[in-house]
């Protein structure tokens, strides 16, 4: 999700103060190990100074996706009119705040 964000959405992509930067949205509050932890602090410490930009992040992260998985990722995915890589999951009727209903 975070790699959908950073290339259908960078402007949205902001240099605010945060334990873990980015990651933070990937991360969602899951306790990380002590060395782990570390890594990602000085990655955020490092996006706060913008030693790298978000098109340079994108980069990285489908690099490390690609060996990860040891397939490439789809180019089309991240085409600006493939907002719905971005929006998530359909809201069910009982959801608490579902979208606006615009004319």
């Amino acid at each position: 999700m975070l790699l959908d964000i950073l290339r259908t959405a960078p402007e949205a992509v902001k240099r605010k103060p945060g334990r873990y930067g980015p990651l933070a949205f990937v991360l969602l509050g899951k306790p990380l190990p002590m060395e782990q932890r570390h890594l990602c602090e000085r990655f955020a410490e490092e996006w706060r100074r913008g030693d790298f930009g978000v098109a340079e992040l994108a980069d990285a992260l489908e690099r490390a996706l690609v060996e990860l998985t040891q397939r490439p990722q789809d180019p089309d995915r991240h085409r600006a009119a493939r907002w719905r890589t971005v929006a998530g999951r359909p809201h069910s009727p009982e959801a608490l705040i579902r979208p606006s209903r615009r004319p």
